[in-house]
């Protein structure tokens, strides 16, 4: 697993475990929606935090990500985005943006594709709005930004990637995606030299 490091701007972001065994992660969540809510919160609301906390975790571990977090402006309504980071296959760019611009079923609106150049290396950013089933028939909106960056050694690579489902409040979300991933760093030297070991 690569070192990529990164910088979470702002108080209001609580870090997942992406190590350990899966049915750790219930008690995880349970202590932290009881850190999170005031100690007079009603059952139901401290069971519905943990209950989503766990997802997000036994998901960040399914995704093998080297790091992945919540962001929870307010504990009492829930979670406002996941962020995480994992390490992908290194690729070529512009093979990577010709396909990102082809329209999936699920895109409500056509992918906002383009390449740029973040501190930790070149990378292809992708801004999608689309459609995912929710309960029963229904389906709801998720927007997202996703950068996969390539480390300047050209072998590593990174999926640094922010999802919401508050669409209406999209634009500051996409910004904070921008400001985290221009905070994405792969630690030199690596890997690891003898003496470092």
């Amino acid at each position: 697993m690569t070192a990529w490091e990164v910088t979470l701007p702002g108080a209001s972001w609580l870090e997942l475990p992406v190590n350990g065994r899966a049915e750790d992660a219930l008690a995880w969540a349970r202590k932290s929606a009881a850190e999170l809510l005031p100690a007079d919160a009603p059952a139901d609301l401290a069971d519905a935090l943990a209950a989503e906390l766990e997802v997000h975790a036994r998901y960040a571990r399914r995704l093998d990500a080297v790091l992945a977090a919540v962001l929870i402006l307010e504990p009492a309504a829930g979670v406002l985005a996941v962020l995480f980071v994992r390490d992908v296959p290194a690729v070529d760019l512009d093979e990577l943006e010709r396909e990102l611009r082809s329209a999936q079923p699920d895109d409500l609106t056509p992918p906002e594709v383009r390449q740029m150049r973040l501190p930790a290396g070149p990378a292809c950013r992708v801004r999608r709005l689309v459609t995912v089933p929710a309960r029963g028939a229904e389906q709801v909106l998720s927007g997202s930004v996703a950068y996969y960056v390539l480390g300047d050694d050209g072998v590593t690579a990174a999926e640094l990637h922010l999802e919401w489902l508050a669409v209406a409040v999209g634009e500051g979300l996409a910004e904070l995606a921008d400001e985290v991933a221009a905070g994405l760093v792969l630690p030199r030297p690596w890997p690891p030299g003898p003496t470092d070991a």
